[in-house]
């Protein structure tokens, strides 16, 4: 029973699939020609894949560094409070014994 159900929206799926496969089937043969001749035209362009690499990570350390040397000095003056504050209690609590 439940596979002829199954069986039943499958044949009704694919019938109902045929209308839309056959219009973009239609309509990409009807623009590749279109397409293929617009690439013709250009020429390929010369693509070095190490010199874009070695651009890209050139530019991904300048902005590292950028980014360290404008949050280490606001980093190291909280750390620097932290470790005041934090021998300043364990001075006060050796004190007060």
């Amino acid at each position: 029973m439940l596979k002829a159900k199954c069986c039943e929206k499958l044949e009704v799926l694919r019938t109902n699939l045929k209308i839309p496969a056959l219009l973009v089937t239609s309509s990409s043969i009807t623009l590749l020609p279109a397409l293929t001749s617009y690439a013709a035209e250009t020429p390929a362009p010369s693509f070095d894949a190490t010199a874009e690499l070695v651009k890209g990570f050139t530019s991904i350390g300048n902005q590292m560094t950028s980014v360290i040397s404008g949050v280490m000095p606001i980093a190291l003056m909280v750390f620097g409070a932290y470790m005041c504050i934090s021998f300043g209690f364990k001075f006060f609590k050796k004190f007060t014994k």
